[in-house]
């Protein structure tokens, strides 16, 4: 909740072996850039914090996105943050009540965002 315990959290993390990790919050709008960016803007801020206090851990931006949005046009129009930002990979929030879009997921298993 304060910076004093994201740094205490890195050096946890790397005192059990973690080298890299993915700051991946909720996201339950996509749609509103200025969430993402913000995301970008928090997990860069943290990374210069923990890169000051010498703690050997690379931060990297993601989201837990609902699938209960749009994320197809999301994906698509390049405004969903995916793991990195690289649009390849993205982390699904699961729904705890309801299935989304009448009871199917919007991306399948096999669904690739980007073909290496």
């Amino acid at each position: 909740q304060s910076l004093e315990d994201a740094l205490a959290m890195a050096q946890l993390a790397v005192e059990g072996g973690t080298q890299i990790l993915f700051a991946t919050p909720h996201v339950d709008d996509v749609k509103d850039i200025t969430q993402v960016a913000g995301i970008v803007d928090q997990v860069h801020s943290l990374q210069e914090e923990i890169d000051r206090a010498n703690i050997p851990l690379q931060i990297l931006p993601g989201a837990e996105v609902d699938p209960m949005i749009d994320i197809l046009a999301q994906l698509h129009a390049g405004s969903a943050l995916t793991l990195c930002g690289q649009g390849k990979y993205l982390l699904l929030d699961s729904p705890f009540t309801v299935l989304p879009q009448n009871g199917e997921y919007p991306i399948k298993p096999n669904f690739l965002l980007k073909e290496d």
